[in-house]
This record gives C-alpha cells, sequence and structure tokens, in this order.
C-alpha cells in the first residue's frame, strides 16, 4: 500500500511539475507575442508616417520641376522672371515646346562646319 501512495505521490508530483513547467512556458510565449505585436504596430506606425514623407517629397519634387520648367521657358523666349509672391500653374506652360530628355542632357545638335 505504502509502494501504490508512494507511486501516486511520485505521479502527481510529475503532473504538477509538468503543469507548471507547462504554464510558465505558456506565459514566456505570451510576452513574446506582446513583444512582437508591440513590435508590428511600431512598425506600421512608421511605415505610414515614410508614405506620407515620401507624398510630401514627390508633391515638392512635382513643384520643383514645374516652376524649373516655367524658369526655362522664359529665360529662352526672354520673358521677365515672376516676382516671389507668383505662383506656379501649368496653365503658364507652353504647349508646343517639346519635352526636355529626362537625363538633364540638352538634345545634341550637330553645328555644319563646311
Amino acid at each position: 500500500m505504502s509502494m501504490l501512495l508512494a507511486a501516486l505521490g511520485g505521479l502527481l508530483l510529475g503532473v504538477l511539475g509538468t503543469w507548471l513547467w507547462a504554464w510558465q512556458h505558456q506565459k514566456a510565449q505570451e510576452r513574446r507575442m506582446s513583444q512582437l505585436d508591440a513590435a508590428r504596430h511600431q512598425l506600421t506606425q512608421q511605415n505610414t508616417a515614410a508614405r506620407r514623407q515620401i507624398e510630401q517629397l514627390q508633391k515638392e519634387l512635382s513643384d520643383l520641376r514645374l516652376a524649373d520648367e516655367r524658369a526655362h521657358h522664359r529665360v529662352v523666349h526672354h520673358e521677365p522672371l515672376p516676382h516671389s509672391g507668383d505662383s506656379v500653374t501649368p496653365e503658364l506652360l507652353p504647349e508646343d515646346e517639346p519635352e526636355r530628355p529626362n537625363d538633364g542632357f540638352a538634345p545634341t545638335q550637330l553645328l555644319n562646319r563646311g
């Protein structure tokens, strides 16, 4: 009978030990999941902020390109430069002017040295 009680006591201790180990393991997993969720949330916020910043930079770049095109047009046609309060509007750009290459270099023109 004492052997049976010892076996039951050992079994009970084994079950209790296994339950304690599993409970600690589960708590550790929950902490890791919480940390991962916080990191994911932070990355989502950073991604959103980066997208907004990219949109703003693209808008500023577009405005600068438009201002450059207007200034180029005025220089080519000898028009007075706008005052600092003038706004850049695409309606003022000429439509018959050929597009400039995207690489920043003017088209090559051959000179007749005849």
